[in-house]
């Protein structure tokens, strides 16, 4: 078609031609779905063409988001601030924060990833959007994509109302699997089940090397008086 006139290239990236020897209103168009699989770091979006139980890809795109560096360069702004304060100087005010507010780098991946939908959207007869529902873990206090439980509940119902390190019941403290103090987050994927002995002795250790060549039992024996 590019050979003959019939179309000229509209976009190099993803490849895209546009007919120029006709109009929408006088062409067969065949229906087309945008299935969308998102990641933490990536994200998949595929363009295909349903025939029957058969699905014929059109267009494949991976979308790589940008979180990590987002985050990074929020923390180093926020060391900046604090240091500003310390020192008397010119710094913004705290701002107010929203519990439903997403973080920066989920709100980037999900403006992304919109953003490309809509040009395909705009590039091909798309009649469907599938989106595959994943989990994602967010800040303390936000809403997330079990709103009915909170954090505790998930915690209890994950662990079995058990202490992540030694078994035994509570009272519970929420713990760290990477400490704050070695730059963890408060997402619930960053949090176990833990007693308060075990929570204290930990420290602010990695999981890792508290519970390095100990069994359940050595933990016990650990945090049980003499």
């Amino acid at each position: 078609m590019l050979e003959r006139g019939r179309a000229r290239v509209h976009r190099v990236m993803p490849f895209t031609i546009r007919l120029t020897d006709r109009l929408v209103e006088e062409s067969a168009l065949q229906p087309l779905q945008v299935k969308i699989d998102p990641g933490g770091k990536t994200t998949g979006i595929a363009l295909v063409r349903q025939n029957g139980n058969t699905a014929h890809a059109v267009a494949l795109l991976e979308l790589e988001h940008r979180g990590n560096y987002i985050s990074q360069r929020l923390y180093r702004r926020r060391l900046i601030r604090h240091a500003r304060r310390a020192r008397h100087g010119r710094y913004r005010r705290p701002r107010k924060h929203y519990s439903r507010r997403l973080a920066p780098s989920i709100q980037h991946r999900l403006l992304t990833t919109q953003t490309w939908v809509k040009r395909l959207i705009a590039w091909a007869p798309v009649r469907e959007i599938a989106f595959e529902q994943v989990a994602f873990g967010l800040r303390e206090g936000q809403r997330d994509h079990e709103p009915s439980l909170s954090m505790r509940e998930r915690l209890m119902n994950t662990w079995g109302g058990r202490c992540a390190y030694c078994g035994g019941p509570g009272p519970f403290q929420f713990d760290h699997v990477r400490p704050k103090a070695r730059l963890g987050g408060d997402n619930i994927g960053n949090r176990v089940l833990a007693c308060v002995s075990c929570n204290k002795a930990k420290g602010a250790r990695r999981m890792s090397e508290f519970v390095s060549g100990k069994t359940r039992d050595d933990i016990k024996a650990l945090l049980t008086p003499s």
